[in-house]
């Protein structure tokens, strides 16, 4: 029997649309375009002002509300994966995280507005990010030395979810909203959500919902791929693998997904420039871990396959492993501006978070993992002189981890951090100079162990020389240390998301991170383009590494300490082909690649992307914009030891959007192809690429309302 959720996510969505509805003709605020060809956004992340990307030492890619919009992925990472240098980890529908230039898990550091998503995402590849973006204003996704003020452990760069829960710019009074209907044919899906503010005098109210139901996404072949279905064919005919599940066509099963979130914020401003926030935010997701379902019957049949499926829905997700996860969170925020000093603004942050997910195998009891703590931030922008802004701060968190069941494989654990960072820039006519420190300490007590307290330091410098109005270069330099996970530490047991039996090493410390990012920005009369090329050496590089040997009829894995070096490149075009009164044709080209090596050694590491390829067309008049993208992923086979090759893939999709102005609304109705020509996708990032596939072609319809 399946856990039923006890969050009114869809009271709250009706309770939200019955206001917005009474607002008809009222003021309110569009939906951005959905263009994604504006390469030169402001950014608010991890500088000590706001600067446009290229206006700055480091890599950074935005997206916009708009462009958030349209994609409205099921899960976190396929958000952001046809960014330059970004990739998923793809659990099937309902997990993902980013993988930024080959790295994942904790090395990637998610932040809601500053503060971490306080989940246990990073723990393993199967644990969903408790984050919904269609409360997010933007995404910015940063990578190099910026990211030391947001954590020593992002050393593969920092995810900041800028949301807009919380009501932050005083603004006109009045009522607005933001809705959205959507249908997805690949998994006969629906998902819908709205968003509402009222802002009366210093005072203002936000409250917002959203709820996703898909079902068991389609696929054009087999789940496994076809070494494993021989392998365990083999198996079979040595009555070695008599449970072994069969070989199914033309769906993953097991992958359907279930969400409903929502929350409710109040913002007080006051004339001498002060805000105080505070946010009353749960989000409860309801997934199932593919790989895991159990098969009675083999069917080759597509169609039919599928509509059997669906009669049968709540049986076959009774028979598979899926997760029931619940979070609530209370979230605090101060922000004062200073005029006539050197200090120019304070902010304060704090979150305190309660998450709990259940894997459940039908309806048996799994495993328990909880998580409860708090994150807090004080920082202070500064500006000594002109061209010298800054800003320096304190952090600190705090919680308390446990996992209980028979996939408990690491000790409960309570994990300390204290944290000072520092930026500060410097403007010299065309030259900017930035340079950061950040010092942290991090405390892990374990039962039965000896725990872990240690310092870590990171430091960052970098600068942005603009040559003339067309052309500029940038350049960052970064030496980072990160602290060991818990997990990483004290492991011990199977882990069945991963198929692994996993080992900690308490003698573990601190991995060290030595990197260079060089960037080219060219701006000339209709063509901007970016590239950066990066090379990052790791010592004590930890990654979980093959031993051999099979624990529980499981290969045993064990965290060990390498050094490693990472380098690559990301570039992108984009040429403004041409402009009329009422029309614009644009066409862009996208292409990233990264190595990771284990140095001197012939070894790889593993889960790394493969080298891709891609460009875009977008054409737009009047209200109607039309956008068709193809990515080229190369054949991975630069793999790790007991990791297979992955085959190439060509991805192309397609989108048709049309925006109406009327009284006072701005309606957008959006049709989108996906995976158009029905390719096997399989991401080499995720851990799941050999038995779950991504969808198959599928078309999307989605209807939304601002006013």
């Amino acid at each position: 029997m399946r856990i039923k959720h006890n969050f009114p996510g869809r009271r709250l969505t009706a309770l939200s649309l019955s206001l917005a509805l009474a607002s008809t003709g009222l003021s309110g605020q569009a939906p951005e375009p959905l263009s994604t060809y504006d390469l030169d956004p402001l950014i608010v992340t991890g500088s000590a002002t706001p600067r446009r990307s290229n206006e700055l030492s480091r890599p950074v890619s935005v997206l916009s509300s708009g462009e958030l919009a349209e994609k409205q992925a099921a899960s976190f990472g396929d958000f952001l994966k046809d960014l330059p240098g970004v990739h998923s980890s793809s659990f099937g529908a309902g997990a993902s995280r980013p993988v930024i230039r080959g790295f994942d898990g904790s090395r990637i550091r998610i932040l809601e507005s500053g503060l971490e998503s306080m989940d246990v995402s990073e723990t393993s590849p199967d644990h969903a990010v408790a984050l919904e973006p269609f409360f997010a204003r933007a995404i910015e996704v940063l990578r190099g030395s910026g990211t030391l003020l947001y954590g020593s452990s992002a050393i593969g760069g920092v995810v900041n979810v800028i949301d807009r829960r919380i009501v932050r710019t005083p603004s006109e009074k009045g009522l607005s909203a933001d809705l959205f209907g959507r249908f997805d044919s690949v998994s006969d899906g629906w998902s819908g959500g709205l968003y509402t503010t009222y802002q009366e005098d210093a005072w203002a109210f936000a409250l917002g919902g959203l709820a996703r139901d898909q079902r068991d996404y389609r696929i054009p072949g087999y789940a496994e791929v076809k070494a494993l279905r021989e392998e365990h064919h083999d198996h079979d005919d040595h009555d070695d693998h008599e449970d072994h599940e069969e070989a199914v066509y033309g769906r993953l099963d097991n992958s359907f997904v279930e969400t409903e979130s929502g929350f409710l914020s109040l913002s007080w401003f006051s004339p001498l420039g002060t805000r105080l926030s505070m946010a009353l935010i749960g989000h409860d997701s309801l997934y199932g871990v593919p790989g895991h379902a159990h098969h009675d019957d083999h069917h080759d049949d597509h169609d039919d396959h599928h509509d059997d499926h669906h009669d049968d829905h709540d049986n076959h997700d009774e028979e598979g492993v899926y997760v029931d996860l619940k979070q609530r969170s209370v979230r605090l925020e101060f922000e004062h501006s200073l005029t006539g000093s050197t200090l120019k603004s304070l902010q304060g942050y704090w979150v305190y978070s309660d998450y709990r997910h259940v894997e459940m195998e039908g309806d048996e009891f799994g495993t328990q993992f909880d998580r409860e703590g708090w994150e807090g931030r004080i920082e202070a922008t500064h500006e000594w002189g002109d061209g010298l802004p800054g800003v320096s701060g304190l952090q600190f968190s705090s919680s308390d981890f446990k996992a209980e069941g028979e996939e408990a494989f690491t000790p409960p654990s309570s994990t300390d951090d204290i944290a000072v960072f520092m930026l500060q820039e410097w403007h010299l006519e065309r030259l900017r100079l930035d340079g950061g420190l950040r010092l942290e300490n991090r405390r892990i007590r374990a039962v039965d162990t000896g725990g872990y307290d240690k310092l870590a330091a990171s430091v960052s410098g970098g600068l942005h020389y603009r040559w003339d109005p067309r052309l500029a270069t940038a350049f960052s330099l970064n030496h980072s240390s990160r602290h060991p996970t818990a997990t990483e530490l004290y492991a011990e047991g199977p882990h069945a998301a991963t198929r692994q039996y996993e080992l900690g090493d308490p003698s573990l410390g601190r991995e060290t991170s030595s990197g260079l990012d060089a960037t080219l920005f060219i701006d000339v009369e209709d063509i901007s383009f970016g590239s950066s090329a990066f090379v990052s050496y790791f010592r004590d590089y930890i990654y979980a590494d093959p031993q051999g040997t099979f624990e529980d009829g499981l290969p045993v894995y064990q965290y060990t300490a390498v050094d490693a070096v990472f380098y690559g490149m990301e570039s992108k075009l984009v040429w403004h082909a041409w402009h009329g009164m009422e029309s614009e044709l644009h066409l862009s080209l996208l292409h990233d690649w990264v190595r990771a090596d284990v140095r001197d050694s012939p070894e790889r590491l593993p889960r790394i992307p493969p080298m891709r390829v891609g460009g875009g067309v977008e054409y737009s008049t009047g209200g109607l914009t039309l956008r068709a993208d193809l990515k080229h992923a190369f054949k991975q086979d630069g793999t790790a030891a007991e990791e297979l090759s992955t085959a190439s893939f060509t991805d192309l999709s397609a989108t048709l959007s049309y925006r109406i102005h009327t009284n006072r609304k701005t309606w957008t109705l959006l049709l989108r192809g996906s995976n158009l020509l029905d390719e096997e996708i399989r991401y080499h990032t995720s851990a799941l690429k050999d038995m779950a596939p991504m969808p198959g072609r599928g078309i999307s319809a989605m209807v939304r309302v601002a006013f």
